[in-house]
C-alpha cells in the first residue's frame, strides 16, 4: 500500500479514507472534481478541444506546478516544441486559491449581517495544496533552472511509441521514483505527452498506453497525456479511454452561437474518474462543468446558465416543436384530399 511505502513528499496530499497520496494539477477547481488530485501512479487522458488552446493550458498547469513543488520535468511530443512550451509556464500569483479572497471577482456580496463580521480570507497557517497562475506572465527562466526538466523528441524513428516507451522506463527505474527501492529522499516526476495519435507518431497506441499504465502505476510518477481527438476513430479513442485512469474532454464555444454559454470558452466533460486503491472514484457533487479565461487566469467552475436564458431556450424549442407538429397536421389533411 502507498500509505506504508511512501514517506512524505513535497508536493503531494493523502486525503481521509484514502491511502493514494495525489497531487496537484496547478488547478484547485480541477482537484477539487477529481477528489483532491491526480494520484501517484495514474495517468490522465486530455481530450483536445477544437484547436488544443485550452487542453494547452490545462498542460501548462500541470506542468508549472510541478516546477513550484521541485518535481523532476520528462515532456514527449512529435509536433510541438516542448522547449517552447516550458518557456511559456505561467507565472504562480502571489498566494494560492486556499488563501485567496472567498469573492474571487472582489466585488461587495450582499449577505446577512451575522456573516458581516467574518473574515474574508482564510488564516495565513491554512494548509495549502495547489497554486493560482497568471497566464500573461511567464515563469522566471532562474525558476525553471532549478528544476530538472527532459525533452524526448524522435521524429527519426520508426518506432516513435516503442523508443517513448524505454525512455521512460529509464526514469521510472530510478531510485527516487521506484518503490522497490528504498530511498529516502523521494520525489514526483511529471510526465507530459503531447498530442498523441498524430501521423508523426508511428505504432500502436493502445499498446503504448497499455504498458504505460503497468509501467507507472507503483511509483511516483504521474502522467498527463493530451490528444487530438478529431484524428480519432471512435472506437480507437473508447479502447485509449480504457488504458487510462482519468479522462477529461474539453469541448470549445468557439462557434456556438448559444447566448446561454456566452459566459463561458467551452465545458469540461468528466468521461472517467481515478479509482486508485478503492473501490469507487470520488463523486463531484456536479457532472456540469465549464471553463473561462478571467483576469488571465484560468478558471474552471459549474456551468450555470441564467434563468432568463434558460426560460428563452426553453421558449424556443417549444415553438419549435409546435411548428414542427402544425406542418405534420397541414401535410396529413392535403394527403387526405
Amino acid at each position: 500500500m502507498f500509505s506504508t511505502r511512501i514517506p512524505k513528499i513535497k508536493g503531494t496530499k493523502k486525503f481521509f479514507g484514502k491511502n493514494q497520496p495525489v497531487i496537484s494539477l496547478g488547478l484547485p477547481s480541477l482537484d477539487a472534481i477529481l477528489g483532491g488530485g491526480l494520484p501517484l501512479g495514474s495517468s490522465l487522458l486530455l481530450e483536445e478541444d477544437e484547436f488544443g488552446t485550452y487542453a494547452t493550458m490545462v498542460l501548462k498547469h500541470y506542468l508549472a506546478e510541478g516546477v513550484v513543488n521541485d518535481h523532476p520535468l520528462s515532456l514527449a511530443g512529435q509536433d510541438i516544441d516542448t522547449k517552447k512550451l516550458v518557456a511559456d509556464l505561467p507565472s504562480p500569483l502571489i498566494g494560492n486559491a486556499n488563501q485567496g479572497s472567498y469573492n474571487d471577482d472582489g466585488d461587495q456580496l450582499r449577505i446577512a449581517w451575522r456573516y458581516q463580521d467574518l473574515p474574508s480570507k482564510l488564516p495565513s497557517n491554512a494548509p495549502v495544496f495547489g497554486n493560482t497562475y497568471n497566464l500573461g506572465n511567464s515563469m522566471m527562466k532562474s525558476e525553471l533552472e532549478k528544476v530538472n526538466i527532459d525533452h524526448w523528441n524522435s521524429r527519426k524513428s520508426d518506432h516513435s511509441y516503442d523508443d517513448l516507451l524505454a525512455y521512460l522506463k529509464k526514469h521510472v527505474d530510478d531510485a527516487k521514483y521506484n518503490l522497490s527501492v528504498p530511498v529516502e529522499n523521494r520525489t514526483v516526476l511529471r510526465v507530459a505527452l503531447c498530442s498523441l495519435g498524430t501521423a508523426s507518431w508511428v505504432g500502436d497506441i493502445v499498446k503504448f498506453l497499455i504498458n504505460l499504465r503497468i509501467l507507472i502505476r507503483n511509483s511516483c510518477v504521474t502522467c498527463l497525456i493530451t490528444v487530438p481527438t478529431g484524428l480519432f476513430q471512435e472506437f480507437m479513442l473508447h479502447r485509449c479511454e480504457h488504458f487510462c485512469d482519468t479522462v477529461i474532454e474539453m469541448k470549445s464555444f468557439l462557434y456556438d452561437a448559444n447566448l446561454a454559454y456566452s459566459d463561458y470558452e467551452g465545458l469540461l466533460i468528466l468521461k472517467k474518474l481515478p479509482v486508485i486503491n478503492a473501490w469507487c472514484p470520488t463523486i463531484p457533487d456536479s457532472n456540469d462543468w465549464a471553463f473561462k479565461l478571467k483576469k488571465k487566469r484560468f478558471i474552471i467552475e459549474r456551468l450555470h446558465i441564467s434563468p432568463e436564458l434558460n426560460e428563452q431556450t426553453h421558449r424556443e424549442e417549444e415553438d419549435m416543436s409546435n411548428d414542427y407538429k402544425t406542418q405534420r397536421v397541414v401535410s396529413n389533411i392535403a394527403q387526405e384530399f
